[in-house]
Parts: C-alpha cells; structure tokens; sequence
C-alpha cells in the first residue's frame, strides 16, 4: 500500500500527492509517459524533479549519447528484426532504436501512449470524484457524487464507484481531516505566522 505526502502548492493543488501517485503509476506499469508527466509538472510548478524521474532521464541519457557516437547501449531493448524478403537479420533503424531506449514501446504490446491513454480516462473521473468529496467536505464518496460524476464523464456509476475503491485500497488516500489541517498550516507559513 502506497502512502502520499502532500505538500500544497500555491494553487492549491497537491504537487507532491500527486508526483507520488505517477511514480506508483510508473512502478506499476512500467510506463516511462508517467516519467515525462512528472518531469513536466515539476518544471511547471518549480519544484525539483523526484530522484526516481531523472534515473529514468540518466538511463536514457546515457543510452542515446552512446547510439549517438555510434557506441552499443547499456541497455539494448531492441530484438532483431527479420527482413521480410529473405528472412536475414537487419539492424533496426535508428528510430526504432530511440523508440526501444525512451521505453515507449515493447514487443507484442501497445506502446506507452496507448496504455496511458487507456488510463487517463480513469484518472480525470478520479479527479473529479475527489475534488466533489474535498468540495463537499465528505470522507468518502457518496452515491450523489458518484451520480454527478458519471453523468459529467459519460460513464456508469458503477465504473465510478470501482475505480474509486480500487484507487481507495491501493492508494490509502489521506482523509479529508488530515488535507484541510495541512492547508491550514501552508496557508499559516505563507503569512508567516
């Protein structure tokens, strides 16, 4: 079970919740777009880049510098391919290779952007779901919310309320206490009291 800290930004938002979910998301399905993601929130809400986003830019970095100066990889992801004429084994091409080193691809399955997209929509019902439980103060969804929810994303309150208590039992989500005394206390240091 993951346990999330949360440091409020100026917007309000949970960066740090939600860095740590991405890098879950990343451990759990080995899918380096969560790695940009986090990469790019950090840059944008000017908070240092988590150690576990730049091995993943260090491994990359290091292997297409190699396949640049003409050099094998570390890690060498690829398989070779068969030329359908004759059947010989051929070098991928470069772009293959970059493809292979980013991690955005895998053999017999869907690359990295596929799968996230397959994820993203889960994402933004869960985000509504727990903005409408920070909005109305409930510890838990509720079945109004779920109702909202599902209407507003065009999906059915049952795969609201399934991704929610999957995300529930995975995540073990901070209670709505525990969130409101931490804004109390950013918003205290702010003013400096």
């Amino acid at each position: 079970m993951v346990t999330f800290s949360l440091n409020m930004d100026e917007n309000g938002l949970y960066t740090q919740f939600y860095l740590d979910y991405l890098q879950e998301r990343y451990s759990r399905e080995d899918n380096p777009v969560y790695a940009w993601i986090a990469y790019d929130l950090s840059r944008k809400e000017e908070v240092a880049s988590p150690e576990w986003v730049l091995s993943y830019l260090d491994e990359v970095a290091e292997d297409l510098i190699a396949l640049a100066k003409g050099k094998t990889p570390k890690r060498e992801p690829w398989k070779r391919r068969k030329k359908k004429a004759n059947g010989r084994s051929v070098e991928p091409r470069a772009s293959e290779k970059i493809y292979a080193i980013l991690r955005l691809g895998k053999p017999n399955s869907r690359n990295a952007f596929t799968r996230y997209q397959d994820s993203y929509r889960e994402e933004m019902v869960l985000g509504r779901v727990l903005k409408k439980m920070l909005q109305e103060k409930k510890e838990t969804i509720s079945q109004s919310i779920a109702e909202k929810v599902a209407k507003e994303m065009a999906v059915s309150v049952e795969s609201v309320n399934q991704w929610y208590y999957e995300w529930e039992k995975l995540y073990n989500p901070p209670t709505l206490e525990r969130i409101i005394s931490r804004m109390r206390l950013t918003k205290r240091k702010r003013r400096g009291k």
